[in-house]
Formats: structure tokens, C-alpha cells, sequence
């Protein structure tokens, strides 16, 4: 978790400093270099708020967990595992040449972002499908309802997340970059069900 904190942290680092250089003044709002940082500056907040409700959610799923079910889950539970350990490598791998590769244009950063979230997203969606499968429909009926909930709270915080930057080129970074780690965290909530 604080190796995660500390490469979104440097990831909003090299964004703020992009964003210096990067974003125009919105006349409607009248918004400005510094808000555009401060709305960074917020995300590092947000990401650390999101851990804390990751570990909740998946201490409420541990919880849940049948203990008659751990020994026939075991081939299971490592699949699932390696397919995420193979997804993270993924991520990190555009995330590091997100924050480390100086010769990106914001054009290119927009699309290394985008792609990350596409990879979560592939990847959640993958585990809905194996849900349906897995889930009895009671559960599976309330697992509907709350992702539900969950598309409508991410849509609105992708928004939030590049308001600052309305129109501008680092929109696309800021709303793909939230929607990936929003995504991100729900799969790995998903997954527990698959265990």
C-alpha cells in the first residue's frame, strides 16, 4: 500500500509540474495553475482515503468468506492471484513510464492513462462474468444493486477529477488516471468473491 501511495504520489508530482505548464486559465471559473495543483495535491488525499476503504471492504469480505470452501477454493485462489499479480505488472509497467519517461508529450501521457484504465476495466469486467457464474442469484441480485452504485460514485468522481482542468490536455490524465485507480480497487474487492 505505501509503495502504491508513494508512485501515485510521484506520478501527481510530475503531473503538477506538467500542469504548471500544460493547463489554461478557464475564464468561466476562473481557474488557474495553482487550483489545478491543489486539485493534485487533493487526489494524494483521496488515494489514501480509497486505501483505507479497500482494506474495509476487503476485511468485510474476509469476513464473509465460508471457511468450508477454503480447501476446494486453493487452485482457484491462485489463479485469480497470478491473473492479478499479471494485470498489476501491467499497470506498473505504463505507470512507471508515466511518471519516469520525460520525453512523453501530454498527448502521449492522455494515452498511457487511458490504457490503464481500459486494462482495469478488461479486467474487471472479465471477473463480472465469472461471477454471474459462480454467485447464487441472491448474492449475485446484490452485488448488481451495489455496482451499480459503485459506476454512478466512480462516474462522478471521474468528472470531479478533471473539472479543473476543463478543456484543457491534462483533462484526459486526470479523469483516466482516477478512473483507472477507482477501477483498479474494485476489482481486487471483486475478486475476493471468486476466491
Amino acid at each position: 500500500m505505501k509503495k502504491r501511495i508513494v508512485i501515485l504520489s510521484a506520478l501527481m508530482a510530475s503531473t503538477a509540474l506538467l500542469a504548471v505548464g500544460c493547463t489554461r486559465t478557464n475564464d468561466r471559473a476562473g481557474t488557474n495553475d495553482s487550483a489545478a495543483v491543489q486539485t493534485l495535491l487533493n487526489k494524494i488525499d483521496d488515494t489514501q482515503k480509497n486505501d483505507e476503504t479497500e482494506t474495509s471492504e476487503k476485511n468485510d469480505m474476509e469476513q464473509s468468506t465460508d471457511e468450508a470452501d477454503k480447501s476446494d477454493n486453493k487452485s482457484s485462489n491462485s489463479e485469480i492471484d497470478a491473473e492479478l499479480a499479471g494485470i498489476k505488472a501491467q499497470s506498473d509497467e505504463i505507470n512507471d513510464k508515466l511518471t519516469n519517461d520525460l520525453s512523453l508529450t501530454q498527448g502521449d501521457m492522455n494515452q498511457l492513462s487511458a490504457q490503464m484504465y481500459k486494462l482495469w476495466d478488461d479486467e474487471l469486467n472479465s471477473i463480472w462474468g465469472r461471477l454471474k457464474d459462480k454467485l447464487d442469484d441472491d448474492t449475485m441480485s446484490k452485488l448488481t444493486e451495489d455496482e451499480r452504485n459503485w459506476i454512478a460514485d466512480k462516474e462522478a468522481k471521474v468528472k470531479a477529477a478533471g473539472a479543473d482542468s476543463e478543456g484543457g490536455s491534462l483533462q484526459p490524465l486526470l479523469e483516466n488516471s482516477e478512473a483507472a485507480e477507482l477501477t483498479q480497487a474494485r476489482v481486487y474487492y471483486l475478486a475476493q468473491y471468486l476466491r
